[in-house]
């Protein structure tokens, strides 16, 4: 009786097992879309999240391991993005495996993710802009005072500055924990290795070999004495003490 139905669904044109397969080759591969938009979910979540804390982390600590960081996490959060687009793309061109959720119930949270994805392109330049703009320079020479309270640095001016090309010593009270401060240039000028030196927590001295096109020259800061060891080559006295 089974064989008689079978063959009589057949003479019908009944659709058979072989017409069943044939149908799903038509459609495409299948694919598990549930898992594939978890994926691209942590593909959009993970990196945004970890900028996120990159960022803050830098606003408050202003420490160059954030900066590092941010540099790797650019490239880290590429990949990704590049990960769940494919993802997206592997869910929008395949059939879903699971036949009680079929692709048109994935399709446009896979869209939306998608945008999603590329929202993170602006998101990713607005923070390496904020960084740049709060991004100090480097100094080639940083002095803390006996008790810490204070932090004398050496830094290179750039062409824009006064003098262009030249030298500057800055004082600021030392960055803490959450909390951080700007840098007061108290001394500028085009010279060879600039020293600041502590003589206590009330005194700081800065040395200048072949000081020249002397911009900024402060003597005082936060009841901080600052003095002078100044040597030009071109003056008949190469050695002076200023304050």
């Amino acid at each position: 009786m089974p064989a008689q139905a079978a063959a009589t669904n057949l003479v019908q044109g009944g659709p058979t097992q072989t017409t069943l397969d044939k149908n799903k080759q038509l459609r495409g591969p299948a694919m598990n879309h549930r898992r594939l938009l978890r994926i691209a979910t942590v593909m959009w979540a993970a990196p945004l999240v970890a900028a996120t804390a990159t960022m803050l982390g830098f606003l408050f600590l202003r420490s160059s391991f954030f900066v590092v960081s941010g540099l790797l996490l650019l490239a880290v959060g590429g990949l990704c993005l590049s990960i769940g687009v494919v993802v997206v793309i592997a869910i929008l061109a395949t059939r879903n495996s699971f036949l009680e959720s079929p692709r048109r119930f994935y399709k446009k949270p896979a869209l939306r993710m998608l945008g999603l994805l590329l929202l993170n392109l602006p998101i990713a330049a607005g923070y390496t802009f904020v960084g740049s703009l709060l991004l100090e320079k480097a100094g080639s020479q940083a002095v803390l005072s006996p008790s810490g309270r204070y932090l004398a640095e050496v830094i290179n001016l750039e062409a824009d500055d006064k003098p262009p090309y030249g030298q500057a010593v800055t004082l600021r009270p030392t960055p803490g924990l959450f909390q951080t401060y700007a840098r007061t240039i108290i001394f500028s000028s085009t010279c060879l290795n600039p020293k600041p030196m502590w003589r206590n927590d009330d005194w700081l001295m800065i040395a200048c070999d072949d000081a020249r096109g002397i911009e900024m020259r402060q003597t005082s800061y936060r009841g901080i004495k600052i003095t002078y060891v100044l040597s030009n080559p071109s003056s008949k006295n190469p050695r002076r003490t200023s304050k």
